[in-house]
């Protein structure tokens, strides 16, 4: 599927629609590179490929929501993983499909050691099985330094030129 463009509007998939989900294309990625068929036809059988640019296209879009303002905070775990996963795409310059748990993992082997309590933060709230309310979701629950998620987003910031 070249040009990826889907909509997904109240159960109705619609291709190639004015309005989409720019994370379908990364949510799909994952499910063709990682899913598991618990019953009924093979993934391969049931989603077209998802090209290398749609994804990229579709966590860079993330990403620039991400560090845009004070966004970061916004949903600190979520984005410090997110953030993780793009800057392995742009430091490797690899074509390598890595979850946000594995970019994580890769972050705290390769990025300056002031972010690594960061991110194994967010990894820990990311893996967690405990159950917080609703207005705690995006945090999970925790306090997160500003200063820190704010240092962190200049800092990739700087890194992220595609």
């Amino acid at each position: 599927m070249n040009n990826f463009n889907v909509a997904l509007l109240n159960g109705t998939v619609t291709y190639g629609a004015a309005q989409f989900d720019s994370d379908l294309p990364a949510h799909l990625m994952c499910v063709k590179k990682r899913g598991i068929c618990l019953y009924g036809m093979a993934i391969d059988d049931v989603f077209g490929d998802v090209s290398w640019q749609s994804f990229l296209t579709s966590v860079m879009d993330d990403f620039n929501w991400i560090v845009e303002s004070e966004n970061i905070c916004e949903s600190p775990y979520y984005s410090v993983l997110n953030i993780c996963r793009v800057l392995q795409i742009i430091v490797e310059k690899n074509k390598k499909y890595l979850s946000k748990y594995e970019g994580a993992i890769w972050a705290i082997e390769h990025l300056p050691s002031e972010y690594t309590s960061l991110v194994q933060k967010a990894l820990e709230v990311y893996a967690s099985n405990e159950t917080v309310d609703e207005c705690e979701r995006k945090t999970g629950g925790f306090d997160w330094d500003t200063a820190v998620l704010m240092a962190f987003r200049d800092y990739t910031m700087e890194r992220v030129t595609i």
